[in-house]
């Protein structure tokens, strides 16, 4: 044990019972309030992640809001292997701080490796997706939103290749089918958040804009450089620019009726169900993006095949248009001619010079109009 108390002893920020002991320069990561630091499991004898945040600048509906999310953690009582395990919490008077021990991702968030990393395998990405989605499928079943996943909440072992789903701070236990708070990550946020009136369901469209991001390494919406444009794009049902850019059609899919309308989206088991992601189909792509070369024949190609359709529809259109005039002009046409018969059947009954002549006249209009109506400009008879 001598070794532990050297640790302990040269290290001055442990837990109360001494079992945890923070390894104060090795910052792993920051978001908002929070930093989180490498320790040491002296117990155990293996690295820990130590989340410590300051509580002197939060208010007492942050410290709810935070003793609220261990409280989902400690629900979920480690049974899922895709989400982060919850070891110990605490809180430190002395130097005004909340802090909770949890296991480590050696190689940090996932969008952090994948920009490290740049190129991963499609066997790659199945996998973490079904992983992710065994783990929104076991929040949901103990009616738990998540309602932040993106890839900077989702962590990755690099010695194993699995990923846990972490950052519960905006994650929320259902008491009804339906919520009402605006929150989240506005680039990962289903339309209907923003009309307050939404269910788990939210999970699933952020998964499909964290698909998204670990196919293309890019955030969703990048293209907006403020917020609102995102919101009025999002509400207004404009998918990210880069879904046109994805190659791999069944990949784009999934994404694709996962961002829909929430009455069409594809829900967890159907996910998990899916043949291509069940299956062990897998191709040699390194970038599952067309390159500006690639995507600028495509558009050429695609804006050929447009116009040509436009001509088309246009011609069709047309003929259209001109069947109802025809068609018309015929009816109107057959009123006419109908008249006239029934002016020469009266003609036959009255044989008076005056009269025949006058029914004459009422004959010649008649067929008159009836040319006119058929658009005939002029005629002998």
């Amino acid at each position: 044990m001598s070794g532990y108390t050297e640790i302990t002893e040269i290290y001055q920020e442990k837990s109360p019972d001494s079992r945890y002991v923070k390894l104060q320069s090795d910052i792993i990561g920051r978001g908002g309030q929070k930093k989180i630091y490498r320790a040491y499991d002296t117990f155990k004898g293996v690295e820990v992640a130590w989340n410590e945040i300051d509580t002197i600048s939060l208010d007492q509906n942050q410290i709810k809001d935070l003793s609220h999310e261990i409280q989902i953690l400690q629900n979920c009582a480690n049974q899922c292997l895709y989400i982060i395990t919850l070891y110990d919490h605490w809180v430190d008077k002395q130097l005004n701080k909340f802090i909770f021990i949890t296991e480590i991702a050696t190689s940090g968030s996932l969008r952090e490796f994948i920009n490290k990393v740049k190129k991963i395998k499609l066997r790659i990405i199945k996998k973490w997706t079904k992983q992710i989605l065994h783990g929104i499928k076991y929040l949901h079943e103990n009616n738990i939103i998540h309602r932040d996943i993106k890839c900077d909440n989702i962590f990755i072992n690099g010695n194993t290749g699995n990923i846990i789903i972490g950052d519960f701070g905006l994650a929320k236990k259902l008491d009804s089918s339906i919520t009402h708070t605006i929150l989240g990550t506005p680039q990962f946020m289903a339309p209907e958040i923003y009309k307050e009136r939404y269910d788990e369901r939210i999970d699933i469209y952020s998964f499909g804009m964290t698909l998204i991001e670990i196919i293309s390494g890019r955030t969703p919406y990048s293209e907006c450089d403020t917020i609102p444009k995102i919101w009025k794009k999002v509400l207004n049902g404009v998918k990210p620019e880069i879904i046109s850019r994805i190659k791999h059609k069944k990949l784009k899919k999934i994404i694709d009726k996962c961002i829909c309308k929430s009455y069409n989206r594809l829900t967890i088991d159907e996910l998990l169900n899916n043949s291509f992601l069940n299956s062990c189909e897998d191709n040699d792509l390194d970038y599952f993006l067309y390159t500006d070369e690639e995507f600028n024949k495509l558009n050429h190609k695609f804006t050929k095949i447009s116009k040509k359709v436009i001509k088309e529809k246009i011609i069709i259109d047309a003929e259209k248009q001109a069947e109802k005039i025809i068609k018309k002009a015929r009816q109107k046409a057959n009123k006419i001619i109908k008249k006239a018969k029934n002016v020469v059947s009266n003609d036959n009954q009255d044989n008076s010079n005056s009269d025949s002549e006058r029914k004459k006249e009422n004959i010649d209009k008649l067929i008159e109009q009836s040319i006119t109506s058929l658009g005939i400009k002029s005629i002998n008879y």
